[in-house]
């Protein structure tokens, strides 16, 4: 029977949202072994109380290799890292189990959007360009990623080229067993590339499609590009 360890990262168990726990609960792990790993362990160190963004990135990667070890260690199959404030359907993990097998992949991701009060657009995380005026804004007149939108919009798995420049992020990772020797950086784009560096391959599937919460408690959906972005209280996904 084939062994998942969901992996969430944040600062105490009360910080998953809700949605998130419903989600997990509501998942479809029929013939499944699914457990949950929520690394709470903070590290010791001021500059993460203020928020810098590499000292962040230092504590969620100590707690994925926490997470990292106890798969390993328990034989897990599968490590599914999912941030506390991602929204999966149900049949998302089933779907990407099914794209590690057949395609094969060393890593699946998901389709997940950035946040409108973050970054001024729920544009796909791995389609985010950032504007050239320090406001960290999407900059949606950029073209050099048309070729992922173009993969994403024919709405099948497809593997990320290894000269194609994709960072798809760690919001929402299907990582196969193969990979659990090689330990998580505080950068996920540093992390991304040195796996692809080493010839293993990313998969990222369109159909499975998830739900970020924004600052506000939004739900949002997935954006590929055009002239309207989706923001709701509801959700849904487009």
């Amino acid at each position: 029977m084939i062994k998942v360890l969901i992996a969430t990262v944040c600062p105490s168990l009360a910080e998953v949202k809700r949605e998130t726990l419903y989600a997990v609960r509501s998942l479809d792990v029929k013939g499944l072994v699914v457990d949950w790993f929520i690394g709470t362990e903070q590290l010791d160190d001021a500059e993460a109380v203020t928020g810098n963004p590499w000292t962040v990135g230092r504590t969620i990667a100590h707690n994925l290799n926490k997470a990292l070890s106890l798969a390993k260690w328990e034989d897990y199959n599968y490590l599914w890292v999912l941030e506390s404030d991602i929204v999966p359907a149900p049949d998302s993990l089933k779907l990407m189990l099914k794209d590690a097998v057949y395609s094969p992949a060393h890593i699946v991701s998901a389709l997940v959007p950035e946040r409108p009060l973050k970054v001024a657009s729920n544009i796909v995380q791995f389609l985010y360009y950032p504007k050239r005026d320090g406001t960290g804004h999407h900059d949606p007149t950029y073209q050099g990623l048309d070729n992922l939108k173009h993969l994403c919009l024919r709405g099948e798995p497809f593997t990320v080229k290894p000269k194609m420049r994709c960072n798809v992020g760690r919001c929402c990772l299907l990582i196969m067993e193969e990979l659990f020797k090689y330990k998580f950086v505080e950068s996920d784009g540093v992390w991304i590339d040195k796996i692809r560096e080493l010839g293993f391959s990313v998969v990222v599937d369109p159909r499975v499609k998830c739900l970020h919460i924004d600052r506000d408690g939004a739900l949002i959906s997935p954006w590929l590009g055009g002239t309207v972005t989706y923001r709701s209280n509801t959700g849904g996904i487009i």
